[in-house]
């Protein structure tokens, strides 16, 4: 049975998706569409290949979006091969943006290990900036950092928003009252398909929007986990554009400059830079805060970038 919903009057029947792709030997079991959040299209389809045939799911993805004249990208649950054994697939809208990441790292140079960790946690609809500061340095402070980074992750894959996170882990690290064990946590997450940055702070250094005519900074006064109130939380929103490159830093980076306000300099810094590149712009970052402490390493210094893009609207070519 094939069911597709109503949810546009202009979307090509079943029976034409059913036709065109069984030329292709791809039959189709089950098929459902729908608007999910954000009126988004998203579709659901039972197939298999007829005998001797693979097929790469992004394949598929490319037959539908000619089919449906939308641009269609599979999900990440998807498996990359299709072949003779039926398998359910799960297509959605492709978002608005795409983006890119870049870490750049150096271990204070007392120490084998660093006390920052960091982590990209990307879905199908959003991309989370995660970076966590332990108190300290080395290996101790390495194992606070990582179990914050590591809950936050399994926060947000739960489905909770960044603000629901930031008041989960600052009420746990209150609970366990360690002042020896308190950690920074800079959490980012933007939204591919509205463009819509969510930004919660607690402790650490300022964070940066690079826009084309200006730098926006990031920042709040919540002190470091487990030593605010929960009231003190707040969640701030950015609407970001094409083009627009977010940074965040710990604490490494901008302190020990002998030549004054670290955060200060380091806006003007990334202000006066012409680059358009993740990669580039976290070395550069991360470089430049080296030479302000004459080249020395005092503390641990991670920086890290994520830069979006709008997809082009491109034109879907017919199935040959």
């Amino acid at each position: 049975e094939i069911r597709v919903c109503d949810w546009s009057s202009d979307v090509c029947s079943s029976d034409l998706i059913v036709r065109a792709l069984a030329g292709e030997g791809i039959v189709v079991e089950d098929i459902y569409l729908l608007r999910g959040k954000e009126d988004r299209l998203q579709i659901t389809i039972s197939v298999r290949l007829t005998k001797n045939k693979s097929m790469t799911v992004e394949e598929i993805a490319g037959y539908l979006s000619v089919l449906m004249d939308i641009r269609l990208v599979p999900q990440k649950r998807n498996p990359y091969f299709v072949g003779e054994e039926s398998v359910s697939l799960y297509f959605e809208e492709e978002p608005v943006f795409s983006c890119l990441t870049a870490a750049a790292c150096a271990t204070e140079e007392t120490e084998s290990v660093s006390g920052d960790s960091y982590s990209f946690l990307e879905t199908d609809d959003s991309v989370a900036m995660i970076l966590s500061d332990g108190v300290g340095s080395g290996e101790s402070a390495a194992r606070d950092s990582g179990r914050i980074v590591d809950l936050t992750e399994r926060i947000l894959d739960a489905g909770l928003g960044p603000d629901m996170a930031m008041l989960f882990l600052n009420g746990m690290a209150g609970a366990e009252g360690d002042e020896n064990r308190m950690a920074t946590l800079d959490l980012c997450r933007i939204d591919l398909y509205r463009g819509e940055c969510e930004t919660v702070k607690a402790g650490g250094a300022a964070g940066f929007i690079k826009r084309s005519d200006r730098v926006e900074k990031i920042q709040s006064r919540q002190l470091p986990l487990g030593m605010s109130a929960s009231e003190d939380i707040s969640e701030k929103k950015w609407q970001l554009n094409s083009g627009d490159l977010v940074i965040l830093v710990s604490d490494g980076v901008v302190q020990n400059w002998p030549c004054g306000d670290g955060e200060y300099l380091l806006e003007q810094k990334i202000a006066s830079l012409n680059v358009s590149s993740p990669v580039d712009l976290a070395n550069l970052i991360l470089r430049y805060a080296i030479r302000q402490c004459g080249g020395k390493i005092r503390d641990d210094m991670t920086v890290l970038v994520t830069g979006i893009w709008k997809n082009e609207e491109r034109e879907i070519e017919d199935i040959e």
